[in-house]
């Protein structure tokens, strides 16, 4: 038998190489219908964060107790108002106008009014005085195509034109000139006119309305509070202020005005509303709803830690939570943990219970679990305490 050529043997063991690699990477064994295995990390597909389930409600006492809730209605400022507004189209210091066979200058100017303009235009006045003329003709002024006025005005004398609202468009043409000075071939024509004005008077109703919503757990809501803080108040009229729909306020507020009410606010979306009498402007820098309701007394509050094999080995862990209010004179808190098995184990609260603070507590391997963990929360003494921000970490 002759001699393997080299290249043969080197393309034979590239052949078995590519084999062993394809057998290592393959989902499915050459031999065999199992699966193959891959080693993986163990933490693939695994997190520390354990599943928690936390009741409706937050509150865990001995006895009933009154909660109350700031809602903020606006922290910037806003107008409530009925005024009349006043804004200038025109506003010439001096101006002459002639009309003659070969001379003639005219004063024309085009403005716009927008939709709601349009609709709280409540006058608007043409005003002016004549310097000198030669009174050959009389002043003329026409708006949009239609003469609105037409006089003599003698010198030193003032005019003043009342235009129409009805007459206004939303695009607005003034035209200033004088009448024709006729047979005087030698001059046209003339006036003088200084401090031409035309100024317009808007009137309308700025109201405001503001939305804030109740829980179920809040309800029902024995009295509510409005706190309204303003910065200025034009005029002497009266604000109103309303609760969905009922009046809660009609009269002149204070800078700083509480409005207290019963019985209006409800579960769900309820609405305070604003408006002024005519004349009068309010500009509020903020303003706020406090509620207040009772407690019921509540002996336990559970928290729900569903632990898997993994997370379990992680194991001692830590509790967290926060105290967000205390109520009465409590003298301790009692956390308690039942494992998957029913056995309970007292855990260890670590922390000043104090309001707005952070508590620690231990959770040792032997007093949990796989599976579902109760913690169970009560309170000593006369009083409560409300529970949040629940957190473990592994």
């Amino acid at each position: 038998m002759g001699k393997v050529p080299i290249f043969t043997r080197v393309f034979i063991v590239g052949i078995l190489l590519f084999f062993g690699f394809f057998l290592l990477l393959s989902d499915t064994e050459f031999f065999g219908e199992g699966p193959s295995y891959r080693f993986v990390p163990t933490t693939r597909n695994r997190t520390t964060e354990p599943e928690i389930t936390i009741p409706e409600g937050d509150f865990v006492g001995t006895k009933e107790v009154e909660d109350l809730r700031h809602i903020t209605l606006s922290r910037k400022p806003f107008q409530v108002s009925y005024i009349t507004e006043k804004k200038s189209f025109v506003d010439l210091e001096k101006v002459v106008i002639e009309n003659g066979l070969f001379t003639t200058n005219e004063y024309q100017r085009v403005f716009s009014l927008n939709e709601d303009e349009l609709k709280k235009l409540s006058s608007a006045t043409l005003t002016g005085e004549v310097e000198d003329t030669n009174l050959y003709g009389r002043i003329l002024v026409g708006l949009n195509g239609e003469t609105i006025y037409s006089r003599y005005v003698s010198p030193g004398e003032n005019f003043e034109v009342f235009l129409n609202r009805s007459v206004f468009q939303s695009r607005n043409e003034l035209l200033l000139t004088a009448e024709s000075s006729g047979w005087r071939l030698w001059a046209p024509t003339v006036y003088h006119i200084k401090n031409l004005q035309l100024k317009s008077d808007f009137t309308g109703e700025v109201s405001q309305s503001f939305d804030f919503h109740v829980k179920e757990e809040e309800t029902p809501v024995k009295l509510a509070r409005v706190i309204l803080k303003f910065d200025e108040i034009k005029g002497d009229g009266k604000l109103f202020v309303s609760v969905n729909g009922e009046q809660v306020f009609n009269g002149t507020p204070n800078l700083i005005q509480w409005i207290e009410f019963e019985n209006l606010a409800t579960e769900g979306k309820n609405t305070v509303g604003m408006v002024s009498e005519r004349g009068t402007e309010f500009t509020v820098r903020d303003a706020e709803v406090i509620i207040f309701w009772d407690r019921e007394a509540r002996e336990n509050l559970e928290m729900t830690i569903n632990l898997d094999t993994f997370q379990y080995r992680q194991l001692p862990g830590e509790i967290r939570f926060k105290i967000q209010k205390i109520f009465g004179t409590p003298t301790s808190l009692v956390a308690t943990i039942e494992n998957p098995d029913g056995e309970r184990h007292s855990l260890v609260v670590q922390g000043v219970l104090e309001k707005d603070k952070t508590i620690e507590v231990e959770l040792p391997e032997e007093y949990a679990g796989v599976g579902r963990n109760k913690v169970i929360f009560s309170v000593t003494g006369s009083g409560g305490y409300t529970i949040s921000d629940f957190h473990v970490s592994l």
